[in-house]
């Protein structure tokens, strides 16, 4: 199953987007409050039932390692959700973004494994629509076993070198951490070297990987080449893959592994390149 990116439901979005233009208004900014007030209005419609709510508030609890007394609602609540403490704890967060989307994952992860897949799309379908009505640059993206937060970029190329890369890295652990460490990282704003190192690390745990040796990131060019030869590469291509890597080899040693000249505009160019980069080997291996 490949990783997707949630779709947005457009009726609401474009209707909203249409009144901004037809009377000329400024373009909202992120708005994490309105965001967090969209879940806990979508959570208390679909939350009908006490042992829904206890069960998922349970297993949040327990990802958080926040303790979970007993309800102070009755045994049965004519308001389940908003008379729980899973509505107390989500409403007034105060935690940041990132945080509160961990929150999330674990309450689409529960509710899924409560009721099933059609359902859990829905719920994960209004959450993505909550992001766009609520401005914030993140996309929640299915990859392949789990609803996952992962900051937004260009929708094509997020599609195909970030999300589908997600999914294939399945294979390569180690690689995929790194790579995850680096969106995290993105979304999160560190500094631009820890999250270019983290992609550098990403690539090179993948080769070792893909190649069966325990070479540097360096020392792949001549195996890169041959294995780009026995694919039958158009030799323009492979041209310019080994001399696009030799360029990303020589960027990393000079601006990020022996030293800290990386800026912001750097990093989203260096996601999609990595992302091309282990692609398009995964795609000339699976050639029969």
């Amino acid at each position: 199953m490949t990783s997707k990116r949630i779709k947005k439901q457009p009726e609401i979005l474009s209707h909203r987007d249409s009144f901004i233009k037809r009377w000329n208004l400024q373009t909202p900014t992120e708005d994490f409050t309105g965001f967090k007030n969209r879940i806990s209005v979508h959570l208390s419609r679909i939350l009908k039932t006490d042992q829904i709510v206890k069960t998922i508030q349970n297993d949040l609890f327990y990802a958080l390692g926040i303790c979970s007394p007993s309800s102070t609602f009755e045994l049965v609540s004519l308001d389940p959700f908003n008379d729980s403490r899973l509505s107390t704890h989500l409403s007034p967060f105060t935690g940041s973004l990132v945080e509160y989307f961990w929150n999330l994952e674990i309450i689409i992860g529960s509710y899924r494994r409560l009721t099933d897949k059609n359902q859990a799309q829905k719920m994960a379908d209004t959450i993505s629509e909550a992001l766009e009505l609520s401005r914030i640059n993140a996309v929640l993206c299915w990859c392949g076993s789990r609803y996952t937060f992962y900051p937004k970029g260009a929708e094509l190329l997020d599609d195909k070198l970030v999300n589908d890369n997600l999914n294939w890295l399945e294979q390569y652990p180690k690689a995929r951490g790194k790579f995850d460490n680096a969106l995290i990282g993105t979304m999160k704003k560190q500094n631009p070297r820890e999250i270019i190192d983290s992609l550098r690390l990403a690539l090179e745990l993948f080769l070792k990987d893909f190649f069966s040796n325990n070479k540097s990131l360096e020392k792949q060019m001549s195996q890169l080449g041959q294995f780009l030869k026995d694919k039958k590469v158009a030799t323009e291509i492979s041209n310019m893959y080994e001399k696009l890597f030799d360029l990303h080899s020589k960027y990393n040693n000079n601006n990020v592994k022996h030293d800290d000249k990386c800026i912001n505009a750097e990093i989203e160019f260096c996601i999609y390149l990595t992302g091309s980069f282990m692609r398009f080997l995964i795609q000339l291996k699976n050639i029969k």
